[in-house]
């Protein structure tokens, strides 16, 4: 019995490849039936602590956000975080855009309690790694003063809208973001 190629550990690494760069044309339809195939096959093939499966895992759930689709995107995300973490360690990029993703849902669905840890780890994650992106930068410091602010913490919420404030004038996209800022600064 033999397996056809795209069923190997080869195929599932193909196959999340040509989902990546679907998701760099933001074909993020094109790109799930791709990233959903690396994901099954790695699991079978591999087990879920493995970097294919863990980056697989997160690359689905990050479609599936792009997509709109945050009630499939939200499981697949946290089990993403947990495995990235175990497969790759606590410090690698793969753990920033799970991080960014896993905040980016929670932020949306108000759920105050539990993105604040989660954005506090990707903005330290976001310094290290992405210092010359300061609009991702921005509108994660802005999420996180929108966090701290539905917390009850209004001096954090505060400095965190104060430190968005630069990066987010430099980004006409961020303009959500940059007006939670402005809203929360005179606080």
């Amino acid at each position: 019995h033999t397996r056809s190629a795209c069923h190997t550990r080869e195929g599932a690494w193909g196959a999340h490849f040509l989902a990546d760069v679907y998701e760099l044309e933001e074909a993020y339809a094109k790109a799930e039936p791709f990233a959903r195939h690396a994901l099954e096959t790695a699991q079978r093939l591999l087990g879920p602590r493995e970097v294919l499966t863990a980056r697989a895992a997160r690359l689905l759930g990050h479609l599936l956000l792009k997509l709109e689709r945050g009630t499939e995107a939200l499981p697949l995300l946290r089990k993403a975080l947990c495995d990235v973490e175990a497969a790759c360690g606590p410090d690698d990029p793969d753990v920033l855009y799970a991080l960014v993703d896993l905040g980016i849902l929670l932020t949306d669905a108000g759920w105050w309690e539990e993105v604040a840890p989660h954005l506090r780890r990707g903005v330290k994650l976001l310094r290290k790694w992405t210092p010359s992106a300061p609009g991702l930068l921005a509108g994660m410091e802005a999420r996180l003063g929108c966090a701290y602010e539905h917390l009850g913490n209004r001096a954090d919420a505060r400095w965190h809208y104060q430190t968005a404030l630069p990066g987010l004038e430099s980004d006409p996209q961020l303009r959500k973001a940059r007006a939670l800022a402005l809203a929360g600064r005179g606080r």
